[in-house]
């Protein structure tokens, strides 16, 4: 980790100097080239283990006592898609770059991550990175004022440690129950948590209970049937292995559940971005490869126009030269 006034950031890549390239201002639109872009904002760094194990990833952190929180951060860099978590290490959104500059096979990014409220944790993920050394070329944060009370409550990170192995991961799995619930305790609404989880808990226990009465509901008629012609002990050993009661299900059992569908969810909406994007990405493709095909054809006509254009000039100037003798005779002849 490194600290300066009023943040504090690290990263899962290696970097020398990586506080270089931040800026905290008050402009929620910077200029690119005026606020961020500097020759002395641009920092490299290096992946020095696997890329598929090691996605490259930012933490700021906002001193708690520093009183202020961000509310929109804009990246320039060679990423062209940006994820960012929250305080508690909790996926909050995609946000596609916008193509700012290219050269030499190099293209950079502008990215704006608008939060839709302050944080004063946040973690950058920059995606789709093919090469173990990354360019970022600045990063602005745009920051607002807040109370020291209100920062605090704001804050309430989570473990930092186990955040960073949550970036680890190859995919970055959506945030656990535990994590949820913590959000949720943050606002002091115990009346809404104790209502989600009974929601959640009455769902639950109606599917339980509509499968456990579909499944074992052919195998209780069989024993039914068995019962008469065992002893009493084997009866009652038949009762002891009854299914639980439906009242008895656990908040493990909900807690899979949501983890099971926010899992889900966030791998349907990644894989429907990554392939509008790849679409995107192939049609500019295709449409570069038809206008440099259309360019170089334009060559080549002008090309040909101007051969034709000296071989006609240059059968002229032969014409003109044979012709020359017969013009001297002719005018001899007219003047015996």
């Amino acid at each position: 980790m490194i600290s300066m006034a009023g943040i504090t950031v690290s990263s899962s890549w290696t970097c020398d100097n990586l506080l270089a390239c931040f800026t905290i201002g008050t402009n929620h639109e910077p200029s690119i080239m005026d606020d961020i872009v500097e020759q002395d904002k641009c920092i490299c760094l290096t992946c020095t283990e696997d890329l598929s194990n090691n996605p490259c990833t930012i933490d700021i952190i906002a001193d708690r006592n520093s009183g202020m929180a961000f509310k929109t951060v804009h990246v320039v860099s060679q990423s062209r898609l940006l994820e960012v978590f929250g305080n508690h290490g909790e996926y909050l959104s995609t946000f596609p770059g916008e193509l700012f500059d290219e050269f030499e096979d190099t293209c950079i990014y502008t990215t704006k991550i608008k939060l839709r409220s302050p944080l004063t944790t946040l973690s950058i993920k920059f995606t789709r990175l093919k090469d173990k050394e990354f360019w970022i070329y600045g990063i602005y944060l745009t920051k607002i004022n807040v109370s020291s009370q209100s920062s605090r409550s704001i804050q309430q990170p989570g473990d930092q440690q186990n955040t960073n192995s949550q970036h680890a991961m190859n995919n970055m799995p959506p945030p656990s129950l535990m994590q949820f619930q913590n959000l949720l305790q943050m606002t002091s609404n115990e009346e809404l948590l104790s209502n989600l989880l009974s929601t959640f808990g009455s769902s639950v226990s109606k599917d339980v209970k509509g499968n456990v009465c579909s499944t074992d509901k052919s195998f209780v008629n069989a024993e039914k049937s068995n019962v008469c012609s065992t002893d009493t002990s084997f009866v009652n050993a038949e009762k002891l292995s009854e299914p639980p009661s439906v009242e008895k299900v656990s908040m493990k059992d909900i807690e899979c559940v949501i983890d099971k569908e926010l899992r889900n969810m966030e791998r349907k909406i990644l894989n429907h971005v990554d392939a509008r994007f790849d679409a995107l990405h192939n049609k500019m493709d295709l449409m570069f490869a038809k206008l440099e095909m259309l360019y170089h054809n334009n060559n080549l006509k002008g090309t040909e126009e101007n051969t034709n254009n000296g071989n006609n000039n240059l059968k002229e100037t032969e014409e003109n030269t044979n012709n020359g003798p017969h013009v001297c005779q002719a005018r001899n002849a007219v003047s015996q």
